[in-house]
């Protein structure tokens, strides 16, 4: 058996009340069985749908509303189990979404005329002046196809809004989100499907066909409102904050796609807030061509902040069971990368992350190659085999998709610290965290010492804003390449002690670089706690980015 019960549940996508409170058990059955027991794919189902749509609006035409109503029902049904098929058996192509909206778009308008000239040229009993029949079947049309077209210029519109602008709103959007998700809750029980449910279905099997399409009229219209209400809601936010709204997804700005094959097991997502990184994302893509593993696609997730939500949209609609996650700053040279981290993952079910070595770059300036040998986890060694260790990290690893769904996904309410964030509830779950044998990219420092103090000061400022509001999410990190005995909950207090010591240690090792490190930190980790002391939270939030 392929797939639990369970299973096709997960992947089933209820989208309105009728589905979600009365056909779902049910399609979610039939799904079950022609998954395990069929080999009948998601666009043989669609054009079934289709296909009895046709004869439904043919029985509509001919009087027999009932058979109608029933083979509607049926087509409805169908037009669910295709979607769950396709997830379940990772299918989903842009020719099955395609061939999926076109049907539905008919459907949209053949049923509907196909009702009206019934009603008009037969003897049927409506209850109500058959010369309102079409304007009443008219403004129903109107109504289902005039969000698609608002959906459309929202799009325009926040994308036009968002080109070229920081992205400041960080972590504190429980009130800005309230209202969108006010509307995402009323749009999911009342919304286009229960109005065809409602006009298609239910009118018609109880007699009342036109005042069903009433009914139907004025779901729609409510439905047209809230999103209305909820496009000048983010247009607006956007416009006064400057930048973009947590939890808005807008495919045509947020996310760019790319498939290197038609048999994708392995998902790379890259978090990158203008999706150029100084020009360095394209030659990222470039590396990503090379690679000899090709089942995999490519997600760019532009215009999000902070790092871990960008992360968890493309987790969302990744369709590899391994996702790959990887900075938009990292090269990757060595071509068998994602073929070594995909490898150590299906030997090991036990490793919960597997990542390269992170290297210095062979065209890094003197400053950056310093830094590679000061700083351990810019400079590692390439191990020889499977290495347990907690220098494993976003710069380029890879993560079971159903293990990064166990642990909850990324945080989305920190500003620094994901690595060590994600590292310690893998291993809570009981995970390990290593590195893959053979495996390496170059991730390095700034290549400017004003950046690199930059980078440090706001380093400290994130630690700041943790110690002060997220204290429970500060870690200690292992700069031991063989990770063995590690405790990343060190006291606070005993952190402060030892800082003086490693600034001690590094100027006896010569290593000036860590030690201006260090100051730096220092330096914005006690201005950051006399910051929000004294201003806020929002403070923070808007000037560490």
């Amino acid at each position: 058996m392929k797939f639990t019960y369970r299973e096709v549940k997960a992947k089933a996508n209820p989208i309105c009340s009728w589905h979600n409170y009365v056909t779902h058990p049910l399609t979610d059955f039939v799904t079950y069985l022609l998954a395990n027991y069929t080999e009948v794919s998601p666009n043989t189902i669609t054009a079934l749908s289709f296909i009895i749509s046709v004869f439904s609006g043919l029985f509509f035409l001919m009087g027999n509303f009932i058979a109608g109503a029933i083979l509607w029902q049926i087509s409805f049904f169908c037009d669910f189990i295709d979607g769950t098929l396709a997830r379940l058996n990772n299918k989903v192509s842009s020719y099955g979404a395609f061939f999926d909206v076109v049907t539905d778009a008919f459907t949209m308008f053949w049923i509907p005329l196909c009702i009206a000239f019934s009603i008009l040229f037969s003897t049927i009993q409506v209850y109500l002046d058959k010369r309102y029949t079409f304007i009443i079947i008219s403004i129903f049309i109107f109504l289902q196809s005039i969000p698609i077209t608002i959906t459309f210029l929202k799009d325009k519109l926040i994308t036009a809004r968002l080109n070229n602008r920081r992205i400041e709103d960080w972590l504190d959007r429980e009130t800005s989100l309230n209202f969108l998700r006010a509307k995402s809750v009323i749009s999911k029980y009342l919304n286009r499907a229960d109005a065809r449910v409602i006009a298609f279905f239910i009118g018609p099997i109880l007699g009342f066909t036109l005042q069903g399409f009433i009914v139907a009229d004025i779901v729609l219209l409510l439905h047209l409102i809230i999103i209305l209400i909820g496009t000048v809601v983010m247009l607006l936010r956007i416009d006064r904050e400057g930048g973009s709204i947590l939890g808005v997804s807008v495919e045509s700005s947020v996310k760019d796609y790319y498939a290197f094959s038609n048999n994708i097991s392995v998902s790379v997502i890259i978090p990158s807030l203008d999706g150029l990184r100084g020009g360095n994302v394209p030659k990222l893509i470039q590396d990503l061509e090379k690679q000899t593993f090709k089942d995999f696609e490519l997600l760019v997730i532009k215009n999000t902040s902070p790092q871990g939500k960008a992360i968890n949209m493309g987790a969302d609609v990744a369709k590899g069971e391994i996702l790959i996650i990887a900075d938009d700053d990292a090269r990757i040279d060595n071509p068998d990368v994602i073929g070594n981290l995909v490898e150590v993952l299906k030997v090991n079910k036990d490793v919960g992350m597997a990542g390269a070595s992170i290297l210095v770059s062979p065209d890094a300036n003197w400053l950056q190659r310093r830094a590679g040998r000061e700083f351990p986890r810019f400079g590692m060694k390439v191990v020889d085999r499977v290495t347990e260790s907690d220098m494993a990290c976003h710069g380029c690893c890879a993560i079971p998709k159903r293990v990064f769904e166990e642990v909850g996904g990324e945080r989305e309410n920190i500003l620094r610290g994901l690595d060590p964030d994600l590292r310690f509830r893998l291993r809570q779950k009981g995970y390990k965290t290593v590195l893959a044998p053979n495996t390496w990219v170059y991730h390095p420092l700034p290549a400017t010492l004003g950046k690199f103090i930059k980078t440090f000061f706001r380093n400290g400022m994130g630690s700041a804003y943790c110690y002060k509001y997220q204290p429970h999410l500060i870690y200690d990190t292992d700069e031991m390449l063989e990770m063995k005995s590690f405790n990343p909950r060190v006291p606070f207090l005993l952190r402060i002690f030892r800082f003086p010591a490693r600034i001690i240690k590094a100027v006896i090792e010569f290593k000036f670089l860590r030690v201006l490190a260090y100051i730096v930190y220092g330096m914005g980790f006690y201005y950051g706690v006399l910051k929000y002391s004294l201003v806020g939270k929002n403070y923070g939030l808007k000037n560490i980015a």
